[in-house]
């Protein structure tokens, strides 16, 4: 099969390749998304070389897919592409999202800022190891990086298009136990200054 390479720039995991799935090229391919038959509506995918690969049939087998891509004709060829990632492009994908959808590149490089609009650093990833999503934020103040869940409470505000989100502290995890103390018994004394009242 002839290909030209192509070098991605802004590029999206979206699947892995994983076993073969019969004896005329067909491969199960674990696509991370909640649809997988969208896999086939990007278009040509590509692996971290830049290599294309053209989907001509895609099955969706309960969160996966069986997929026959053009060139790839017997069970031998189709073992010789298991774990191989395939990408896409940014302008590849759908923007037909939820107001509460995003897609995890469009997050990185967002400013993040405290609820007070305190800036605290910027997004630097986004992970999940099994437990639940995780943003990697670069702090301003200890040039380190840390992890917080990706949860309404600890990330309550995005806002993608004016490129910034906001994190609250205590729910992600940013302070230690005496700036977390000295929250919360302001936190009390303001309740107790309001039931007097």
């Amino acid at each position: 099969m002839k290909y030209s390479r192509k070098k991605l720039k802004n590029k999206v995991y979206l699947a892995i390749i994983d076993l073969p799935h019969g004896v005329k090229g067909d491969v199960l391919v674990k696509v991370w998304s909640a649809e997988p038959q969208r896999l086939k509506t990007y278009g040509i995918l590509y692996d971290d070389t830049g290599r294309p690969y053209e989907i001509v049939v895609l099955r969706v087998q309960k969160n996966n897919a069986i997929v026959h891509f053009k060139g790839v004709e017997d069970r031998s060829a189709a073992e010789a592409l298991k774990g191989i990632r395939l990408y896409v492009t940014r302008d590849q994908l759908v923007d037909d999202l939820a107001e509460d959808e995003f897609y995890q590149v469009d997050l990185i490089g967002l400013r993040v800022q405290d609820c007070a609009g305190q800036s605290l650093g910027k997004v630097s990833g986004f992970f999940n190891f099994g437990a639940g999503d995780l943003l990697e934020i670069r702090l301003n103040t200890r040039k380190t990086t840390v992890l917080i869940p990706f949860s309404k409470a600890a990330v309550p505000e995005i806002c993608v298009t004016s490129g910034f989100l906001v994190v609250e502290p205590v729910a992600a995890g940013l302070l230690n136990n005496k700036e977390k103390n000295k929250v919360e018994n302001d936190l009390d004394s303001n309740e107790d200054e309001r039931m007097k009242k």
